[in-house]
């Protein structure tokens, strides 16, 4: 079977012909007339597709007029529903249900709720509404199902988070040796204060409106571990020993070292996580630090120098660095650290230079000005009397000068090398990383729940549909495809189907597949579907 172009009169049109011998001549049949070949020379796989209509249809020429397009789907979703079965995420939830009366399909219910919150995202009442925007979704949700889920993911969120870490480890090799933890909040459109949805710092500058505070854990590779819930005026310094009790208790977890921010390390926390077996890496003050720890930094003894991509790296290590830290009683405890101290370039210039905007923006301020105190560019403003302003002090900004490019990393671990130390607090940008997808990628908020056992089954929500897009993620890199959470998200809603009526009879078109989305599903072994497939016949494995 082949393309045949003919002509009539001022006209062009392309045929499908089949080729057979008849003794020893060969000759043409005309199978069907595909129409004008202008409208078609151009597209191959319009091409196909009319082979394929043909061939289904039995028919030997098709009109326009025959056509209907009645919807268009996406089926980029096949993605995540392979990873969904390799995680084993059906058979983790449906243990949540098991010997319960629930009258509805609670599995396929969260399936809806997490590729809605990954490809497209919204209330739960879209999401709800959207539902057949999806192909070959096996069941229609309702609406209260939806809402139901959610109170049954709330009820299950630790068992949830224990199978899916141990699904994990023994799936992925998972190793958890390092573990980050950061906090954040998510506001609410709302000012009624009322069970987590508390008045608190609003790391979204929203201080107006009530929140909540999650702490989250992730491991080397940015996979989420687990999560936790706070009242939105929660300290976020003070959610760290539930962090430790989570460690302990749902993950069984003894050697952990646990990377944080500065917010995190107060001496109460340090002493928690040394006390409970646990490891941790912290930043140090070097201008706040004493004046032994300001000595060695200056000091150029001692130091060693390496090359690396971000430029010229000096670093020292000073073993057996006293540190104390203070248990629940405010007794204070002596142990010993390590500590290693840093210099780059790429920092060093950094720092000069917003050193300089500070200098900068303090001559702007006029004499005789009164500031009150001396952070940021008050900090080179001269003052005397009722802190009026009299100049500019050069000798501070001097002063600090001599601390550019230079960083101090502790530690209590005796295990890690130096660079392990300094590549594991290196990696905190993470935490930040996995916040930032939540936040915008999955646009996790607004939310729209007023109770606490729903606010906290949409995070739980929230976590396996982060948990998915992470282990994607990786997943693709190991096939050296490197695509963003929000990059993904284009390239699935990319794939799509044109549902169209001939002749009483629905088929879906596909789409075409772009060359990235190709490269995804070839990635996750998963063979396109056909350019053209009865409705009734369309599966999605």
């Amino acid at each position: 079977m082949f393309l045949k172009v003919t002509r009539a009169k001022k006209y062009t049109y392309l045929q499908l012909v089949h080729s057979y011998r008849e003794g020893k001549k060969v000759k043409h049949r005309v199978i069907a007339n595909l129409g004008s070949f202008e409208t078609l020379k151009d597209n191959p796989q319009l091409l196909s597709i009319a082979r394929r209509l043909l061939e289904l249809t039995e028919a030997s020429t098709l009109l326009p007029s025959e056509i209907e397009e009645k919807e268009r789907v996406i089926y980029g979703h096949i993605v995540y529903r392979r990873l969904w079965r390799q995680m084993k995420i059906e058979e983790e939830l449906s243990k949540l249900v098991r010997g319960r009366r629930i009258g509805f399909n609670f599995v396929e219910s969260v399936y809806l709720m997490v590729i809605g919150r990954l490809l497209s995202p919204g209330s739960k009442l879209q999401t709800w509404e959207n539902q057949h925007r999806y192909a070959c979704l096996p069941v229609e949700i309702g609406l209260n199902h939806i809402y139901r889920s959610l109170d049954l993911l709330a009820e299950g969120k630790e068992e949830l988070e224990r199978s899916f870490f141990e699904r994990g480890r023994n799936l992925f090799n998972t190793r958890v040796d390092v573990v980050f933890y950061d906090v954040t909040t998510f506001h609410f459109e709302s000012t009624r204060a009322r069970g987590l949805r508390r008045f608190g710092y609003s790391k979204a500058g929203k201080s107006g409106e009530v929140q909540v505070v999650l702490g989250l854990l992730i491991d080397e590779e940015g996979v989420p571990i687990g999560f936790d819930l706070f009242p939105g005026n929660t300290y976020e310094g003070r959610t760290m020993l539930r962090v430790l009790d989570k460690l302990k208790r749902r993950f069984a977890l003894r050697r952990v070292i646990i990377v944080s921010d500065k917010a995190m390390h107060t001496k109460e926390n340090l002493w928690h996580i040394h006390q409970g077996g646990y490891g941790y890496i912290v930043s140090m003050s070097i201008r706040k630090g004493t004046k032994k720890l300001q000595e060695e930094v200056l000091s150029e003894e001692g130091y060693e120098e390496v090359e690396s991509e971000r430029g010229r790296i000096r670093y020292k290590v000073l073993r057996d660095y006293p540190q104390e830290l203070k248990d629940e009683s405010g007794v204070v405890h002596r142990i010993k650290t390590t500590v290693v101290l840093t210099w780059t370039e790429e920092r060093a210039e950094g720092e000069r230079a917003a050193r300089e905007r500070l200098l900068e923006k303090a001559r702007e301020v006029r004499e005789g000005v009164s500031v009150r105190d001396r952070r940021g560019y008050r900090r080179y403003l001269k003052t005397r009397g009722d802190a009026v302003v009299v100049g500019i002090d050069e000798e501070q900004y001097l002063a600090d000068g001599k601390w550019d490019g230079y960083y101090a990393i502790q530690t209590n671990s005796r295990e890690l090398t130096p660079w392990e130390i300094v590549s594991a607090y290196h990696q905190l940008w993470r935490i930040e990383e996995s916040f930032r997808v939540m936040k915008s990628t999955m646009q996790s908020r607004p939310i729209f729940h007023w109770t606490d056992k729903r606010i906290e089954g949409h995070f739980v929500l929230c976590f396996i549909g982060f948990l998915l897009e992470r282990r994607l993620e990786l997943r693709l890199r190991e096939k050296g495809i490197e695509l963003s959470p929000e990059r993904i998200k284009s390239v699935l809603n990319s794939l799509q189907l044109s549902r169209i009526r001939i002749k009483d009879r629905d088929y879906y078109l596909k789409g075409r597949t772009g060359q990235m989305a190709g490269k995804v599903l070839r990635a996750l072994r998963i063979a396109p579907p056909r350019n053209v497939t009865p409705v009734e016949e369309f599966r999605i494995e």
